[in-house]
């Protein structure tokens, strides 16, 4: 695995004498598919995770405050879509 410190770096280190502005038209569309593909899935899951974590903190933070009495289950509220088929 390349472990660049920038998209392109290993073709930079590789294409000595190219100047800068062929290189970056050279990896327009790999970037492009990069950005729409990989980065928007990290997106995507890291908005995931943030959500469900704030999610905890609540049914936790309510737990607590309450000493049981107004805790509840955060994977049984009204929030899950559910589809009729």
């Amino acid at each position: 695995v390349d472990m660049a410190g920038f998209y392109g770096e290993s073709m930079f280190r590789e294409m000595v004498g190219v100047p800068a502005d062929k290189l970056v038209e050279a990896q327009v569309v790999s970037m492009r598919l990069y950005e729409t593909r990989i980065s928007s899935l990290q997106r995507c899951v890291a908005f995931m995770v943030l959500f469900h974590q704030m999610g905890k903190n609540v049914q936790d933070f309510w737990t607590n405050v309450s000493f049981g009495m107004l805790g509840y289950d955060m994977s049984r509220t009204h929030s899950i879509m559910r589809i009729a088929t």
